[in-house]
């Protein structure tokens, strides 16, 4: 069976599993795949939880039996969760981990054929609703509405985030913001800033407009994004 060429987006991966041959295995899939880049991969689930928290991450190949936390214990410890492929040798825990919404649910030993399955559920499969309020930063304790956000600006080691009405300042970085809005729709336009794409108005090389009648530069780096986002 080939692999399917419909979607050519690519889907960033993290593979987390204990077993170094079923990791090797589960690569050379992604490979094949054609459209799956893994970014990385760890044999304890803590250790994947950190790099999630810190990266833009769209899908885990998770394993349920794991040293320290199992993959079933580590869901719920992250602050927005990715699509979920679990890959077990166990069958006992399919209702469990459905209970997570998850894309599917791989029994070891893994065909290509069926590991192709269950990627092209990715398209059809509805991510579990996002929560309207998120907190930033643990200390200042405040909940915020993506949803209400404009954009956010950053200076030094500090970010305001901009709604409609006022600016709060966060002691956080860009890097760590931008992962935790990425799946709100929030699009990273210049190195200093981050815009919520329903505000943008209009958008040029050089400049986002927004509806609030702020203009957010646009870096070099990040045009051709911006492009793609909003031509």
């Amino acid at each position: 069976m080939q692999a399917s060429k419909s979607n050519h987006k690519i889907i960033r991966c993290v593979i987390v599993e204990d077993e170094p041959d079923a990791q090797t295995l589960l690569k050379s899939y992604c490979q094949k795949s054609g459209n799956l880049e893994v970014k990385a991969t760890f044999f304890d689930a803590l250790s994947a939880v950190r790099y999630v928290e810190q990266n833009a991450v769209d899908l885990l190949f998770l394993d349920i039996q794991l040293p320290g936390i199992s993959g079933l214990s580590m869901l719920p410890l992250l602050t927005y969760q990715p699509k979920v492929i679990f890959t077990t040798a166990y069958g006992d825990y399919a209702l469990e981990a459905f209970n997570f919404n998850v894309i599917d649910y791989l029994l070891k030993p893994i065909r290509f054929e069926r590991f192709l399955k269950a990627i092209a559920k990715m398209d059809d499969h509805t991510q579990r609703a996002l929560p309207e309020k998120i907190t930033f930063d643990q200390v200042a304790n405040e909940a915020f509405a993506p949803a209400k956000v404009t954009h956010v600006e950053a200076f030094g080691n500090y970010l305001k985030v901009h709604d409609c009405s006022k600016a709060v300042i966060l002691h956080l970085t860009m890097k760590d913001i931008a992962v935790r809005l990425e799946p709100y729709g929030f699009i990273r336009v210049h190195k200093s800033y981050l815009v919520n794409a329903p505000f943008v108005q209009k958008a040029t090389d050089t400049e986002c407009l927004l509806t609030t009648g702020v203009s957010i530069p646009i870096g070099i780096s990040y045009r051709q994004q911006v492009r793609s986002k909003f031509a």
